[in-house]
């Protein structure tokens, strides 16, 4: 009785285990060359930005689908007027004016919204940055997202999979792209130049509390089976 009783906690702390191994693993990635300006006075300006990329692949997000990210000032986001090359931040509580948005295209620059009405919105978030490095060729951006909408009708699996999570991983990189003409301090640090750029950013499912639990749980459960077999 005590080893059939020792198998069925086995196989629960694997079905446990599972499952949120696989939750943690949704994500959805955007790219683009030329996609994103670099402007004065601190301002980066997404543009469209495709879906090119997602964890499990998933074809309803590639194609017609896009993405869009709010207008950000990294000089509000620092607290700075000016940036030096190599400069990093971290510890940032700055929230964007607009959403990141995926969307059957039609949402506007500067501060796409899930209230932007004629669209058929998927996917919504409030975007927040953390850290922050800046240099001459490219800047990179941690942060999460929350308040996360979700369209009910998605035949996306990956956008149905954020469906109940309060906060998402928000991970972006802006490169030198075919059409950057100049350094990315120098443009920021200016009154009126601007440049374009390549960008990259992935969203990332975060797990949930409960989520966790149940992880740490399978693990503690695993390991008392497996003693309680040696012993």
């Amino acid at each position: 009785m005590r080893n059939y009783l020792t198998k069925l906690l086995a196989i629960a702390a694997l079905a446990l285990l599972l499952a949120p191994a696989q939750a943690l693993a949704y994500q959805f990635t955007m790219s683009g060359d030329n996609v994103l300006k670099v402007q004065s006075d601190g301002y980066l300006d997404p543009y469209w930005v495709p879906i090119v990329s997602s964890d499990p692949a998933d074809p309803a997000l590639y194609g017609l689908p896009e993405s869009i990210i709010s207008r950000i000032n990294l000089f509000n986001a620092t607290g700075v007027t000016s940036f030096s090359s190599g400069d990093s931040f971290s510890g940032l509580t700055y929230t964007a004016p607009g959403d990141l948005v995926v969307a059957d295209g039609g949402v506007k620059w500067n501060r796409p919204s899930r209230n932007d009405s004629g669209y058929d919105i998927l996917f919504a978030g409030s975007v927040h940055l953390t850290t922050l490095s800046v240099f001459q060729d490219r800047i990179s951006i941690t942060g999460y997202l929350d308040n996360l909408y979700v369209n009910p009708a998605t035949t996306s699996a990956v956008l149905l999979s954020f469906m109940g999570n309060t906060t998402a991983s928000f991970v972006m990189d802006v490169f030198e792209s075919s059409k950057t003409e100049r350094g990315f301090v120098d443009v920021l640090n200016s009154d009126s130049l601007s440049t374009f750029a390549g960008v990259r950013a992935t969203v990332a499912a975060t797990p949930e509390p409960g989520t966790m639990l149940l992880f740490a749980s399978a693990f503690g459960l695993w390991g008392y089976t497996r003693r309680r077999k040696i012993s």
